[in-house]
């Protein structure tokens, strides 16, 4: 997606979705290294949400962020993870 397409707040809302429709717990994981707004934002809806968030810092490389967000949901048996990333 574009910049300000909603791709955070989309990733929230279908957390949300998936919580209280679906009974699941998913994983909020920050990728979106080039807004750094964006890491804050999503730990904030993850909060309001009550799903899980991996946070990142945005010297990381976003696969770097993928795969550590994978590895995290395996040991918390966390089925779905939701990547917010810049759209690249």
């Amino acid at each position: 997606g574009l910049h300000g397409s909603g791709k955070t707040t989309f990733a929230g809302k279908l957390a949300r979705y998936l919580k209280q429709e679906h009974k699941r717990n998913p994983l909020l994981a920050a990728a979106d290294v080039y807004r750094p707004a964006a890491i804050q934002q999503l730990a904030t809806l993850a909060e309001e949400v009550g799903v899980d968030f991996h946070p990142s810092d945005s010297d990381q490389k976003p696969l770097a962020i993928v795969e550590q967000a994978l590895a995290a949901a395996k040991r918390s048996v966390t089925e779905i993870i939701i990547d917010d990333t810049a759209g690249r």
